[in-house]
């Protein structure tokens, strides 16, 4: 593993897992009551274009590009977002969307997916305009996911996962469901060795450790000044890409499998 993972021994309190999963589950209700019915395409897409000039040149993607062409080589792979949010209201989200937009157009990737249960609940009946815009006016062929998988999905050939900022169960959802073709996955997210310092009864990631190779951007977004504004901070902040090795050991896949701990991770 490149960047090895520290265990510290900090415990979790149950409680706030659930105190957080109520709150989000009030935040959707309220949603769905305000949900929208325009869309203005012009001004979403000035607003992509603008965020696409900042992060392209920008260390952050250029450092992003260059690790995973080193772990795909030239082998060609598919592009899933989820947890991507508001991206019609939420500057991060936009953010966010102008580097998953920026990152299928560099690799040609092989399909362009995503998700969100927020834009679901705000703009349902808007989101064919919204995937229409950004594969007309950017000339990609993105598709909305019909369902939740809640990150369930399996995967046959390599993928990228694009989750920053996501919750701990939607990246344990995506493992467990990949423990025989954990070699196939890319994650770009939350930093799985942040989240071990924090707690290492984490059964997934402890136990993946010396499958897990880690390369973390947090240093290529950090702000120069304490105060100062930095969008790909806000966006990218604790965000690393995460690449696996085969597991070898079928009873690691069995216990990781069996165990039921990682239930109490619902925020």
């Amino acid at each position: 593993m490149d960047d090895g993972f520290v265990l510290v021994k900090t415990k979790r309190n149950a409680s706030d897992a659930k105190k957080v999963k109520l709150a989000r589950e009030k935040q959707m209700v309220l949603m769905k009551e305000n949900s929208y019915d325009v869309f203005d395409a012009v001004k979403f897409c000035g607003k992509i274009k603008q965020h696409m000039e900042e992060i392209k040149d920008s260390p952050f993607f250029t450092e992003l590009v260059s690790t995973i062409t080193k772990c795909v080589g030239n082998e060609s792979f598919s592009l899933v977002s989820f947890g991507i949010g508001d991206m019609i209201d939420s500057n991060i989200s936009q953010y966010q969307s102008a580097c998953l937009i920026l990152l299928s157009k560099h690799f040609n990737t092989l399909t362009n997916e995503l998700y969100d249960p927020v834009m679901v609940m705000r703009y349902e009946a808007l989101l064919p305009q919204v995937m229409d815009a950004i594969n007309q006016n950017f000339e990609t062929t993105f598709k909305w996911i019909n369902k939740n998988e809640e990150c369930k999905r399996q995967v046959s050939q390599k993928t990228l996962f694009f989750m920053p900022h996501c919750s701990l169960k939607m990246y344990l959802n995506l493992i467990q469901h990949n423990l025989n073709t954990l070699n196939l996955l890319l994650i770009l997210g939350n930093s799985f060795s942040n989240y071990v310092d924090r707690d290492d009864t984490i059964a997934p990631f402890t136990l993946l450790a010396e499958n897990t190779h880690e390369k973390s951007f947090d240093a290529l977004v950090t702000k120069k000044k304490k105060n100062a504004k930095s969008n790909l901070h806000d966006c990218f902040n604790d965000t690393s890409l995460h690449w696996f090795d085969a597991i070898t050991d079928m009873s690691v896949i069995e216990t990781i499998k069996s165990d039921k701990s990682i239930d109490r991770f619902n925020e």
